[in-house]
């Protein structure tokens, strides 16, 4: 399969460790009952973990019934337990040949796959790492390794999941890193990846030019992936245009993530590591400063 060197050289991999000192992994606040697991969550779910009582209601497990306080009471009476839940990690990263349309925006994005994993490992995360090319391989063990032998592919990306879904986790918190440029199944996309999830971040880290070209004259366009070309003249009305479709296509990603409790993070590639995860803890629910 044809493949596109995409090289680590300037990456500082004591920077990004002296960065995990600074940040911390944590459960969200919201989650779905009845998960299994391993912490305790907010919620009501199924843990041996006595909570509470409450009254019964139809359609309540009845295996939860407090009989010895139903024969006290002579009412049906509902035992509560905390929630589990189960501190898994899934990362999803994109390897298809759009990733690297701009070196900054690759170099980018694997310093941010790096950080997540040791991140997780930090926190005592399970950590599963999936990368999507031409196919879809799995990484369980020595995933800074793998990420730092990532070349970009040509392939669908993430479009492969429409073919074969990933075995994700229920209830994973799932970390989506891909410059989602593509226009085809977009939404039918997104949701097989965040189906069943704990809590979705959307990572896209963009060049300065794919988000705002302005003008550039004439210029000659290669679509990185389909090799298709397409001379153009880049005028105020079709820059204009562009950001208008690209927005649009933003929101309809971030509206999908968000409906399945999470949120699209979008910066320019050109910020730092350091700079960029400023602006995630500002959104994200799941990173924090330690």
């Amino acid at each position: 399969m044809p493949e596109k060197e995409a090289p680590h050289s300037k990456m500082d991999l004591n920077n990004i460790n002296s960065l995990i000192g600074l940040y911390q992994l944590t459960l969200p606040e919201k989650k779905v009952s009845n998960s299994f697991g391993d912490r305790l969550g907010k919620n009501h779910g199924s843990s041996i973990d006595f909570q509470d009582h409450r009254s019964y209601f139809p359609g309540d497990d009845l295996r939860h019934l407090d009989w010895s306080a139903y024969a006290r009471t002579d009412q049906l009476i509902i035992k509560r337990f905390h929630e589990e839940i189960s501190p898994q990690v899934d990362i999803v990263l994109d390897i298809s040949l759009s990733m690297a349309q701009h070196p900054l925006k690759w170099e980018r994005t694997i310093e941010m796959a790096l950080f997540l994993v040791n991140l997780c490992k930090a926190d005592f995360f399970q950590v599963k790492l999936w990368v999507l090319g031409a196919s879809s391989r799995l990484f369980v063990q020595e995933l800074q390794s793998h990420v730092l032998g990532l070349k970009v592919e040509d392939g669908e990306g993430l479009g492969l999941v429409l073919h074969r879904p990933l075995m994700l986790r229920k209830n994973s918190i799932r970390f989506i890193l891909s410059d989602f440029m593509f226009s085809e199944s977009v939404e039918a996309i997104v949701d097989q990846l965040c189906r069943s999830s704990a809590y979705v971040v959307g990572i896209q880290l963009l060049d300065e030019f794919e988000l705002n070209p302005g003008v550039q004259g004439g210029l000659r366009l290669t679509d990185s992936e389909s090799h298709d070309t397409l001379n153009l003249r880049l005028t105020n009305t079709i820059c204009e245009r562009y950001i208008e479709r690209l927005q649009n296509h933003l929101t309809m990603i971030s509206q999908k993530i968000v409906s399945s409790s999470g949120v699209l993070f979008t910066q320019k590639a050109q910020m730092s590591l350091s700079e960029l995860l400023q602006e995630l803890t500002k959104i994200c629910q799941v990173i924090s400063v330690r």
